[in-house]
């Protein structure tokens, strides 16, 4: 291994990032893009480090500098850069000083800052990234010495201490908010991102003071102690500190049964909040995942394992006293209950017919007991595999996939037995189960927002729309338990073929097509052509034809044309005027006089002003609030949904809804050009005409070789997916000359139903194309 990629790999990991050998390259992440997987290749070149981002083609100096480096740094006979040696200068604590008689390899992975009330830097709180390998003294403080070279001095001798946080957290108890006192401010910061007033001390465990308590009078606090000695001591100090002065003051510790456990673990292992327990000293218990429930028909050994604190809970005072059942705040009820998940699980196992309403309708994110997720998943696998379902069995699952350890054997399962309910009532349970789990993720999203917004890293109208696009999701992934079978459905079906369903029907501008195709909202009709196929048009003039003929809403979403050109198209048909006019600004005709002049014809009265006839046409323009175009560059799903979101909001969602075109479409930050991208796309859209009840007519480019020839459903450019997500699909072809690859007529072109489920296929329109008026007859009158 040379220097520079030494180099590098020492400036990696005082990044704190981790780094992989694989098949003799090390593999990292980009931080030059903020990447989330190993993407970034490190090998030994010729002449230093060769580095190589895989899926951004990020450029060297770029990552480079995103680790702390400069170009020459990357070479094997550089010196130190002095970006490189001021780096490092940053990231030196004392553990590593020559005084220790065994150095610590480490470096400061983290930096917590300390400042008085109104925001003035006093001190530094500093973690080395050993603290869990070895390291002997992990953390060390400093503050601000302008005498020292490093402007700083590793000492708190004659610094004011104060909490972490301070000035947040004077606004918090203002507020009346809940402020949660933890261990470290590692802990601290976490809670913060989550929305909640967060503080500790400086120095952790063992070193909270007195004096801190006059920050928190009047106060709500909740005391989250480790679970260990030294955390239940230092949560006995902060209590007794703040014990009559703060309003109330409970202790609580992290659900996980592990010594040492904090709140971080608490978080991690998927609870919230309002699963903290009030806290006791326990007898550990060898359990990998604790089960929290609210009531147990448990016998007593087993009901240890299930206890609420995941531990035998033993009666404790010292280091609490005073703390009576009163201080412990009232908890609001959870949005899931374990009961209601037993009575779900149960019944699924004891009453196998059941089962299908909880699949179809309930995924395991839904269940709020790790060890519920783990039998349910087990259970899904069951019925996916046709595998017959009784304790057995699932026990023999659940040992295959390595959960069984999760329930503490399959005694657990027998006890969901008394649990199983008849066909209502597990329909109920269903409904609760989903609804509460729904409500969760509704505020998982919020919440997540709300330290976004916080962040100020992204902009208000980028914020909105993520929020909505999310909120959706959680909305549309929960299954409807009605209606399900055709006994349900009679009557809305009845009325429907007995009374006409016209209104649900959309049509087109060409009596022959709506013959044969029936486009009806929830329903994706795609229109697909060659380059120059006449693609955009044809989509342009149906959008017209249900905005001003039908006087319909319409969102038209053009990455093809400005909103101007589209406009343009509407005029020209509607008042007959030359696209080539509208295009060029010359209503009066001087341009089109001055060119004929120019080319020594004589325009006699061949030239018209058109002036007139525009403003005429312009007054249904002047009034069409129902239809929108949205032409940025680019476009979103998430932006077709808002639109969407808003326009009904308002009052008018739309009938019709227009995509020009797919590929042009941006998929998590890159045009969908390749077939993952464009299949993501078109399932997007095809999701989006079903859950807003739209009709959505979608353009899609075919692939340049079916030049010369008719093109089918599978020359879509990229991805076969279109054709399996529309309902119809319509190709547009004009006959070429084989010698000279023009075409043979330009006015005339055929229009070929592809794909149709609601009817015949395979049918060709005849079609008179009039460009120059921006519109396209058919050519016949036939009828099917």
């Amino acid at each position: 291994m040379g220097v520079a990629v030494e180099r590098f790999l020492a400036a990696v990991n005082a990044a704190g990032e981790a780094v992989r050998l694989s098949g003799g390259t090390y593999r990292t992440r980009c931080l030059a893009h903020d990447g989330v997987d190993s993407n970034l290749a490190i090998s030994q070149g010729e002449k230093g480090v060769v580095l190589t981002c895989h899926s951004h083609q990020c450029p060297t100096e770029d990552i480079a500098a995103a680790y702390g480096l400069t170009v020459p740094d990357l070479f094997d006979d550089a010196a130190d850069s002095q970006v490189l040696r001021q780096r490092r200068a940053d990231l030196w604590m004392p553990c590593q000083g020559s005084k220790n008689k065994q150095p610590c390899s480490g470096h400061k992975a983290a930096e917590y800052r300390y400042t008085d009330e109104n925001g003035v830097f006093l001190f530094a709180s500093c973690r080395c990234s050993r603290k869990r390998d070895g390291c002997k003294t992990a953390f060390a403080q400093w503050q601000p010495d302008p005498s020292k070279k490093s402007g700083k001095v590793w000492n708190l001798k004659g610094v004011r201490r104060v909490p972490y946080r301070l000035p947040e957290l004077i606004a918090a108890v203002a507020e009346g908010r809940t402020v949660y006192v933890v261990e470290g401010e590692k802990d601290a910061d976490r809670l913060v991102s989550m929305g909640y007033a967060a503080t500790s001390s400086p120095m952790g465990a063992g070193h909270w003071l007195t004096e801190f308590a006059v920050f928190f009078r009047g106060a709500k606090v909740v005391v989250i102690a480790d679970r260990d000695d030294k955390g239940f001591t230092h949560a006995g100090d902060v209590y007794r500190s703040l014990a009559g002065v703060a309003e109330s003051v409970s202790v609580m510790m992290a659900a996980v049964n592990r010594k040492g456990a904090d709140v971080s673990d608490h978080l991690d292992a998927g609870f919230r909040m309002e699963d903290l327990v009030r806290a006791v000293r326990e007898k550990p218990v060898e359990l990998v995942d604790p089960i929290p429930v609210v009531e147990s028909v448990l016998d007593p050994e087993v009901e240890a394992l299930f206890a609420p604190n995941g531990s035998v809970v033993e009666d404790i005072s010292d280091g609490f006293e005073g703390l009576a059942a009163a201080d412990v705040p009232v908890r609001r009820t959870p949005m899931s209950d374990a009961n209601v998940e037993r009575t779900v699980l149960g019944s699924m196992i004891f009453q196998p017919g059941l089962a299908a309403l909880a699949i179809d309708n309930l995924d395991a994110s839904d269940f709020t007991v790790t060890a519920h997720q783990a039998v349910f998943s087990a259970l899904l696998a069951m019925y996916a595999a046709g595998t017959a379902v009784d304790v057995d069995t699932v026990t023999d699952e659940m040992a295959r996939a390595g959960t069984l350890r999760l329930i503490g054997g399959s005694d657990y399962l027998y006890t969901l037995q008394g649990f199983h309910v008849d066909d209502e009532l597990m329909q109920e349970h269903i409904r609760i189960l989903g609804e509460r789990s729904s409500k969760r993720k509704i505020e998982g999203v919020l919440s997540q927002a709300l330290t976004r917004n916080a962040s100020d890293q992204w902009s208000s109208k980028d914020l909105v729309e993520a929020v909505t696009v999310r909120l959706q999701n959680v909305i549309s992934s929960r299954g409807d338990t009605e209606k399900v079978s055709v006994a349900d459905r009679y009557e809305e079906y009845r009325e429907k073929k007995l009374n006409g369903d016209t209104e649900a029907i959309l049509p087109s501008p060409w009596p022959e097509l709506n013959q044969v195709l029936t486009f009806r909202a929830g329903n994706v009709v795609t229109v697909g052509a060659g380059t120059g196929g006449g693609k955009s048009l044809l989509a342009a003039q149906w959008a017209e034809y249900v905005a001003f003929t039908l006087k319909l809403p319409v969102a038209i979403f053009s990455m093809e044309m400005t909103a101007e050109e589209v406009m343009d198209r509407f005029v020209a048909n509607q008042a007959n005027i030359h696209l080539d006019r509208l295009s060029n600004s010359d209503l009066s005709g001087a341009k089109y006089r001055e060119t004929l002049l120019s080319n020594g014809d004589d325009p006699g009265n061949f030239v018209k002003d058109f002036t007139e006839k525009f403003l005429e046409v312009g007054e249904n323009l002047k009034t069409a609030d129902h239809v929108v175009i949205r032409d940025e560059g680019t476009v979103t799903i998430s932006k077709i949904r808002a639109e969407i979101r808003r326009m009904d909001a308002q009052g008018m969602k739309p009938a019709l809804v227009v995509v020009d075109y797919i590929q042009l479409m941006e998929c998590e930050g890159k045009l969908a050009q390749d077939a993952s991208a464009i299949a993501e796309v078109s399932r997007n859209l095809k999701k989006i005409a079903s859950d807003f009840k739209v009709c959505l007519l979608s353009v899609a480019q075919f692939n340049r070789d079916v030049k010369g020839r008719k093109p089918t459903v599978m020359d879509f450019k990229g991805s076969s997916s279109i054709e399996q997500d529309s309902n119809g699909i319509l190709i547009l072809y004009s006959e070429l000359d084989p010698e000279t690859g023009q075409l043979v007529d330009p006015s005339s072109s055929t229009m070929t139903v592809a794909k149709n489920r609601s009817g015949k296929k395979e049918v060709e329109i005849a079609l008179t194309n009039l460009y120059h008026y921006a519109r396209i007859h058919q050519a016949s009158d036939r009828q099917f």
